[in-house]
């Protein structure tokens, strides 16, 4: 079945940089594979637009689609720091901290609903799966997305994040089979 020509508006929660700061429309005509990745914050904007689109939402899965993301992603941008060029270390940077967002708000079930830094600052403290510290190394890796310190911060968010998502899937494996 053919997907429609989708045109979703950019709200203005959504408008925050580094992500959508001119644009104010997002037009494509199909869904392709990993979308997710490569238009920040897809699913979510398509969710507060059109809520009864015919999809299975990231966040009703268990998946940790971070983890397979940024394993397949994460030598290439260290090798743009290791080169010593950021400009093209920046896209890539903003794509994957994107990412790592939306794999937060999915792994507690819900998709995210606004890029306002306030508003995902008191989300994430409630988030059981939150990595030490998330706030305070998340808003240094999105104000300098470009530096290699912050592929390192995001790195580690990365690691800590999958390690309590494997916990949480022992857990829940070994719920069942009690």
């Amino acid at each position: 079945m053919e997907q429609p020509y989708l045109k979703l508006e950019i709200p203005s929660c959504f408008q925050v940089a580094p992500f959508y700061v001119d644009n104010q429309v997002l037009e494509l005509s199909s869904i392709p594979d990993h979308i997710a990745f490569h238009t920040p914050f897809f699913y979510d904007l398509l969710y507060l637009e059109k809520p009864d689109y015919p999809i299975t939402w990231p966040w009703i899965q268990e998946d940790n689609f971070f983890h397979t993301f940024w394993t397949s992603h994460k030598d290439q941008i260290r090798d743009f720091f290791h080169k010593r060029n950021q400009e093209q270390a920046r896209g890539p940077m903003i794509q994957s901290v994107a990412a790592f967002i939306d794999q937060m708000y999915w792994s507690s079930g819900k998709p995210v609903s606004t890029l306002n830094y306030v508003k995902q600052i008191q989300d994430m403290k409630e988030m059981r799966y939150a990595p030490l510290n998330c706030d305070e190394r998340l808003s240094y890796v999105l104000n300098q997305p470009d530096r290699y310190l912050s592929f390192i911060q995001l790195d580690e968010l990365e690691q800590e994040l999958t390690k309590k998502l494997a916990v949480r899937r022992r857990l829940q494996v070994k719920d069942t089979n009690e």
